[in-house]
């Protein structure tokens, strides 16, 4: 598993988390499938597209937030949903990477 450090601005700028339209968080599985109901990304490519934030158990106060590349249900605090997907240009398509987000 690779690990990172990035900002919080970084992580959105990288990733394209934000959205005007709507917000890009969700709580569960089934709230993150019906937003890419009516999209062009099958259903089976929806993890690429999606971040799970974990609680972060690292002593540094810097890195207050982890996202970790996919679905997560253990520590589970959200999914985050990018319009980038991971696993594109430098990073290799099933490879797992950890970010620890500074705020």
């Amino acid at each position: 598993m690779s690990a990172a450090d990035l900002s919080f601005e970084e992580f959105e700028e990288k990733y394209d988390t934000s959205s005007e339209e709507e917000e890009l968080t969700f709580d569960n599985i089934t709230e993150v499938f019906e937003h890419f109901k009516g999209t062009d990304i099958d259903r089976e490519d929806v993890y690429r597209y999606v971040w799970t934030s974990v609680s972060n158990d690292d002593p540094d106060p810097e890195k207050s937030v982890r996202y970790i590349n996919g679905f997560y249900i253990v520590d589970k605090l959200k999914y985050i949903v990018c319009e980038t997907p991971w696993g594109t240009e430098d990073q290799e398509a099933n490879k797992s990477i950890d970010i620890f987000v500074s705020k």
